[in-house]
């Protein structure tokens, strides 16, 4: 029986590609193969990967503005094939022409930066009127319809969100070279908002289901990824049902600190604590989000650290007595925060040093509700402490008061 012609030519080729490699796989140490423009294998020798990742990671550090734009693979990929079309062409050792095919591609990457709409679908939030929080849009499935046909979306795109069949949905706009960086963009933009809302929902099990992109010049890219980004907390029972966003909702949770929230976020010039508040909340909204003991316990002592430590030179003492004097003007109470906070710090040690992996959930819960509250009173306290420095004088004077 004869072999199909299709697969006869791509057994003939690695049959080759076979060869070559026992032929020169003792004179020379290589780590990629390719073909030039007649067709011959070639090879790049040892170092060929230092190389590429090199090159990326030195166009990264030159034009920081690129990070924004485009993934770090895919940069990788258009560097590969500069280098593969160099080696075909025998122009390896031109750094002017290679130079200038480098400068080519980043230009053309710059200039290909468009806008992509997101949209998002998510799980256990129940939306009825549509809301803006931050910078990302919550519609239902009636309102997401209308969204499409208002940014004249496409119709594949229409059809999509139909056969998706979901009722709730996240949309915000990036800008990026690639879906996949708009994809990376908004996941980021995206989560951030409902770790703000995890702020004040910790004992919801909601997130994000799937992506879905489409791009302003109309590429259609459909996302479906059935990620299991939804996590259970370990320890804490959870409450079921959905959350529910609406007028009154987001007027409440307003009320109760998303109102300071979205100030110091659309602020230029945060203050030191306004910074480590934000990334303080982003810490806890992943302790909600994921279901691992141990990492939520190290998320929550690095984001409690960072609001009442200064640096590494002050420890445990002074990270359990902030803790007490931030939370509580009662003596009594003061101790027993005081004593849990010291009592978590001491674990976290250990679970660096490897020591003890073995997690008290009571002691987490309880430093895990300490940060939630700790969070909500720095709030109110932001025009009164610009920095770590100011809570640290706050309770020198409250102890010797």
């Amino acid at each position: 029986m004869k072999l199909d012609e299709n697969f006869s030519k791509q057994a003939k080729i690695i049959a080759k590609l076979i060869i070559f490699r026992k032929k020169y796989s003792k004179k020379h140490s290589y780590e990629a193969v390719d073909k030039n423009a007649n067709g011959e294998i070639i090879c790049f020798k040892k170092g060929y990967f230092k190389r590429l990742h090199r090159i990326t990671n030195e166009i990264f550090s030159r034009r920081p503005y690129l990070s924004e734009v485009i993934c770090e693979d895919d940069l990788e990929k258009e560097v590969r094939n500069i280098l593969l079309d160099a080696k075909r062409k025998k122009l390896e050792k031109s750094k002017n022409v290679f130079a200038e095919k480098l400068r080519a591609m980043l230009s053309k990457i710059k200039n290909n930066v468009c806008v992509w709409i997101v949209i998002t679908p998510l799980g256990n939030i129940k939306i009825k009127q549509k809301q803006e929080i931050g910078a990302v849009n919550f519609v239902n499935g009636k309102n997401v319809q209308k969204y499409l046909s208002k940014n004249k979306i496409n119709i594949e795109a229409k059809q999509w969100i139909t056969n998706y069949k979901e009722e709730n949905y996240a949309i915000c706009s990036v800008s990026a070279h690639s879906s996949d960086k708009a994809q990376e963009k908004a996941k980021e933009k995206i989560e951030k908002i409902l770790n703000w809302l995890r702020l004040f929902y910790p004992l919801h099990n909601f997130g994000i289901k799937g992506y879905y992109d489409e791009p302003k010049h109309y590429t259609f890219i459909p996302y479906n990824l059935k990620t299991k980004s939804i996590g259970h907390h370990g320890g804490i029972t959870r409450q079921t049902g959905n959350i529910v966003i609406s007028k009154q909702a987001i007027k409440d949770l307003k009320k109760f600190g998303l109102k300071k929230i979205q100030k110091i976020e659309k602020k230029e010039n945060k203050t030191q604590l306004e910074k480590k508040i934000l990334n303080a909340i982003n810490w806890f909204g992943q302790t909600v989000k994921y279901d691992d003991l141990i990492n939520n316990h190290l998320r929550v002592i690095a984001a409690l650290d960072s609001l009442v430590l200064q640096g590494p030179g002050e420890g445990n003492e002074l990270f359990s007595e902030r803790i007490a004097y931030l939370y509580t003007k009662n003596k009594k109470d003061r101790k027993t925060i005081y004593k849990i906070a010291k009592k978590a710090y001491l674990k976290r040690n250990k679970i660096v040093h490897n020591a003890d992996l073995e997690i008290d959930k009571d002691n987490y819960i309880q430093i895990w509700q300490i940060q939630q509250q700790l969070i909500f009173i720095l709030l109110k306290k932001t025009s009164k402490f610009k920095e770590t420095a100011d809570i640290a004088n706050f309770v020198e004077k409250e102890k010797f008061s």
